[in-house]
Formats: structure tokens, sequence, C-alpha cells
């Protein structure tokens, strides 16, 4: 899953689902019906083969948050002397 498989507005609210709040709350921040956020979450849960809210964030989270750089183990400034 790919977040360009959201359409916009279900991005807006996959972006909302982690932060466990209510459909109407969704709906108040998106100015948007209870209703309409209903349809949008679910339609997110469906796209991200999410049993439920909880599920979902976690897989949101794997596809916001980029993996991790490798560790940095030497920083070279140009100074001869520094190891």
């Amino acid at each position: 899953m790919r977040t360009k498989d959201l359409t916009k507005r279900e991005q807006q609210v996959a972006a909302l689902i982690p932060l466990g709040i209510t459909n109407a709350q969704i709906a108040r921040r998106l100015r948007i019906s209870e209703q309409t956020a209903k349809f949008h979450v679910c339609n997110v849960l469906d796209k991200l083969e999410a049993r439920n809210r909880t599920e979902a964030a976690a897989k949101i989270g794997a596809l916001v948050i980029p993996k991790a750089p490798a560790p940095i183990t030497h920083i070279d400034l140009g100074w001869p002397w520094l190891p």
C-alpha cells in the first residue's frame, strides 16, 4: 500500500486516525459531515487492509516514517588531525 493509492481526502483522514479521534472530531477538523468522515475512514481501513483503527494507525505510521539511515560512524570535517 502506498499513500498515493489513497485519495487526497483519504490521506487527510488517514493522518488523523493515529490521533485516536472520533469521526465527529475528524468531521469538524476537515469541515465535512460526520457521515462523510465515517465513509472516508472506512475507505482508509479497507485500502490499508486494516481490521480496526489501531491496526490502521500502525500501518499509517509505517508508511510515513522513513527507514532509519545507516548510523554515522565518522564525521569528516576536512580536518586531517581528527580521526
